[in-house]
């Protein structure tokens, strides 16, 4: 379980960070929050001009901590079905993390806005 999390982990900041630089706009929940918690964090590391400069590692910072959370989530949906006896063959658990990861680059795709925000 835990190269399977450490696997969901690095796919979902790759392809966290190749969706925040490939499609931009106002975004939703599932993208905007992170990006500002990121922006935030660059600030209070680097100040204001730091943080408005540098905007792909903004989107790194952003994508670690989306990531984080979405692994959190897993790790824990892994532990509850094991503990039940759902995902006890490793295959049930793999798929599980990679229908995970799939949910959600398909969601943070599919929830952004196709045009910039006005």
């Amino acid at each position: 379980m835990k190269r399977g999390l450490i696997l969901v982990f690095c796919s979902s900041v790759l392809a966290t960070i190749i969706v925040y630089c490939v499609q931009r706009g106002c975004g939703t929940v599932l993208s905007t929050i992170p990006v500002l918690l990121g922006w935030k964090i660059l600030r209070a590391m680097g100040g204001p001009l730091f943080s408005d400069s540098h905007e792909y590692l903004v989107f790194a910072v952003a994508s670690v901590l989306s990531s984080s959370c979405l692994t959190m989530l897993l790790a824990l949906l892994g532990i509850v079905g094991r503990t039940r006896g759902f995902l006890v063959p490793r295959s049930r658990m793999a798929a599980m993390l990679i229908g995970g990861v799939v949910l959600y680059v398909v969601l943070l795709v599919v929830a952004f806005p196709i045009q910039e925000c006005p």
